[in-house]
């Protein structure tokens, strides 16, 4: 299979990439098994969301030594963590501007979950 791509850059003529070459069933990476980096099958329940100041976190896995939940604004960037070690645990806004944030829950240090919430005014 022979396959090029024409880029347009504003309204100007476009410009033609070299052409790519593949043979069907060839040059293929092999992707060995890998072990998955998350506890499978945790539970988490948060409320309310959106919220004003305050998320209470309800984990449905209990057996573990501590915890560590992590947000992050919407651009990736980390804004600050807290640790637990009990299911029931809440978290503050603090001083984070309303606003969307993605969360990352570790479980003795292990990724096993994550989601979103929103802070209202």
């Amino acid at each position: 299979i022979n396959n090029s791509a024409a880029i347009y850059f504003d309204y100007n003529e476009p410009v033609i990439t070299n052409t790519a070459s593949h043979k069907i069933g060839l040059d293929f990476v092999e992707v060995s098994a890998v072990k998955p980096t998350t506890r499978p099958g945790i539970g988490i329940n948060f409320y309310p969301n959106p919220a004003k100041n305050q998320v209470t976190f309800v984990l449905e896995q209990s057996d573990f030594e501590f915890g560590e939940i992590q947000l992050f604004n919407v651009l990736g960037q980390f804004q600050q963590s807290h640790k637990f070690n009990s299911p029931d645990f809440n978290i503050e806004r603090n001083n984070l501007p309303m606003g969307h944030y993605f969360f990352q829950i570790k479980l003795d240090g292990i990724p096993s979950g994550h989601g979103k919430i929103e802070f209202k005014d």
